[in-house]
């Protein structure tokens, strides 16, 4: 009985129960092993680029013998790596002809409607029948577009007829590979520029501005675009960027931006009258609703927020509409735990996440209204205006690393805008704001010769600072003195640091 069980088992799942059916070993593999890392290596090496026809011919003669060595082998999953090695090396045909390249080309221009004939086909959607009719009406007008943008490689590969068939097919038939194919990689780059576009606006954000309100109607077409995309990298994050822009733009966002931008007077705010002395009013505030903010431990945070509930509803009733007053008057104690306590599944979607990120955007619009001014004017450390605008910068900077939703590079830039505001303060800044706007006649310094002086390009502030440093140093002391060239070597490192320079 057990036997005929068995039996029927294996009849109905279709499982080998035969002997020996087991997957190969390393043992088994020692022959195709040194191939597969070299075909892999010409995979990797040319992966989005060109590859020269020398490489293509080698990797050709690569494949047939790791086809042969897989095709030898008897273990159970010989035919699947067989398989991944097919759908492999039948890359290298475009990457030959740099196919990866101008798609990505061809998608951008299509995106910024930058010829007018594609506007007549549907070159970009998700529905492969009307795709392959687009490629197939508009072939003409997809080779012009492939003229003025690709390389001539490109250019010569897809006007060969059958070599432009066989792009059609694999563009438009989806191929049950398990997301390993160059149509995957081809619809992934399809997705770019539309994500491109969401990632500037986010850049841009202005509430209000059409170009945001169009950007968030492009989201569900981002969204669709990878979400069918199945080997696009981190699709989660297109969809965190968009909740991002749509909570930008709803009431409770623009309200959360004014509360963590604006530092009210002490007479606008109930909370903060009486007769207590001065220290302890801003304490209310300052230390309870903005101070908050800035402690790691989460029950500091979560008590600066009960404590500071009378100055936050204050406020919201006084720079926010009725509705959200409402809002928060009987949501409080859940909005103070959304805003103060990380939540154990780290989910960077997760309203704690998000509400904190708009936070950070209050600190960069109050930024980015009074850092003119320091830039403009001649201050000086003790300043309480650039020490307010110093601190907020750093404010914005801690703000970002501990939030999820920006990345490491948007921090570190951030980082390095707050070095070069804090070196206007100093001689070497002061000297520099003198430089640029007397102008003087640099003329008897011959190591300055050949450099557009006073360009605000980065590469020209680059050579005067790193490459003519030393002549740089003799220019600033003659115009300011010796004071200004004190901390030299450390502010020019700041200099270059902000630029980039090589």
């Amino acid at each position: 009985m057990k036997s005929l069980i068995l039996f029927i088992f294996c009849l109905i799942f279709a499982i080998n129960c035969a002997p020996g059916a087991e997957n190969c070993t390393k043992e088994d593999l020692k022959e195709c092993i040194p191939l597969e890392k070299k075909l892999e290596s010409y995979a990797s090496k040319y992966k989005g680029y060109r590859m020269p026809e020398i490489s293509y011919n080698s990797s050709i003669i690569v494949c047939k013998d790791i086809k042969k060595c897989y095709s030898d082998l008897k273990c159970k999953n010989a035919k699947e790596l067989k398989e991944d090695v097919d759908i492999k090396c039948s890359k290298f045909e475009y990457l030959t002809a740099a196919i990866h390249v101008c798609s990505a080309r061809f998608y951008r221009a299509v995106y910024s409607k930058k010829y007018e004939c594609t506007s007549k086909f549907n070159f970009i959607t998700q529905d492969l029948s009307a795709k392959r009719s687009a490629y197939q009406n508009g072939k003409s007008c997809f080779l012009e577009v492939v003229k003025q943008e690709c390389n001539p490689e490109s250019i010569e590969f897809l006007n060969d007829n059958e070599k432009y068939g066989r792009f059609v097919d694999i563009l438009t038939v989806k191929p049950d590979d398990k997301c390993r194919g160059f149509h995957h990689e081809l619809a992934a780059l399809e997705c770019r520029p539309i994500v491109s576009s969401i990632e500037k606006s986010i850049d841009d954000l202005k509430k209000n501005d059409p170009k945001l309100v169009a950007s968030i109607s492009r989201c569900d077409e981002a969204l669709t675009c990878v979400k069918n995309a199945c080997n696009y990298p981190l699709p989660y994050q297109v969809d965190r960027k968009c909740l991002m822009l749509k909570l930008a733009t709803t009431s409770l966002g623009e309200c959360e931006s004014k509360v963590h931008a604006k530092w009210p007077t002490v007479s606008k705010y109930p909370c903060l009258n009486g007769t207590w002395p001065m220290e302890k009013k801003v304490f209310c505030l300052n230390k309870t609703v903005a101070g908050c903010f800035e402690k790691s431990n989460q029950s500091e945070r979560h008590g600066g927020y009960i404590k500071g509930e009378s100055c936050f509803l204050d406020f919201v009733r006084s720079d926010c509409n009725q509705n959200l007053f409402e809002y928060f008057s009987k949501n409080y104690k859940q909005f103070a735990e959304t805003m103060s306590i990380k939540p154990k599944n780290g989910i960077c979607l997760d309203p704690h996440f998000q509400l904190n990120g708009l936070r950070c955007k209050g600190f960069a619009d109050e930024l980015n209204s009074k850092k003119e001014f320091i830039f403009d004017n001649e201050i000086f450390r003790n300043d309480s205006r650039f020490i307010y605008v110093s601190n907020l910068c750093r404010e914005l900077q801690n703000c970002m690393n501990e939030s999820c939703t920006y990345g490491e590079t948007a921090t570190e830039k951030i980082g390095r805008e707050c070095d070069i505001l804090e070196l206007t303060a100093t001689s070497f800044g002061r000297c520099l704001s003198k430089i640029r706007k007397e102008k003087p006649n640099i003329s008897e310094f011959e190591c300055m010769n050949g450099t557009d002086f006073y360009s605000g390009k980065p590469s020209v502030s680059c050579d005067k600072f790193k490459s003519r440093r030393k002549c740089m140093k003799r220019i600033m002391r003659k115009n300011c003195g010796k004071e200004a060239i004190e901390d030299y070597r450390k502010c020019a490192d700041t200099l270059s640091n902000y630029f980039n320079c090589n």
